[in-house]
């Protein structure tokens, strides 16, 4: 839940709920309504948007290294597997 304040009857999200949010909205994981309330803040705060630019590259960088890094052994990717596919069976409706 965002943390807002309330000017001229708009509810907009704060810096701090902005940058609680950052990374979820780089990842376009928050709903649309709170996205919005992001957008209204970014669009007043410099130092807001330049976090989350800085956040959104901070995230690229990551996944990029993470795709050039070398991949887990073959029978690690085996157990994991297996592991989810056990846990989702266990969890699935009857």
């Amino acid at each position: 839940m965002l943390t807002r304040t309330v000017f001229d009857s708009f509810a907009i999200a704060t810096c701090g709920a902005v940058r609680s949010q950052s990374f979820a909205a780089c990842d376009s994981e928050l709903s649309d309504a709170a996205l919005r309330e992001i957008n209204a803040h970014l669009h007043e705060c410099a130092a807001c948007r330049a976090r989350l630019g800085a956040d959104a590259l901070f995230l690229r960088v990551v996944r990029a290294a993470a795709v050039a890094s070398e991949t887990a052994p073959h029978s690690l990717r085996e157990r994991v597997a297996l592991a989810l596919h056990m846990r989702t069976t266990e969890n699935a409706p009857a």
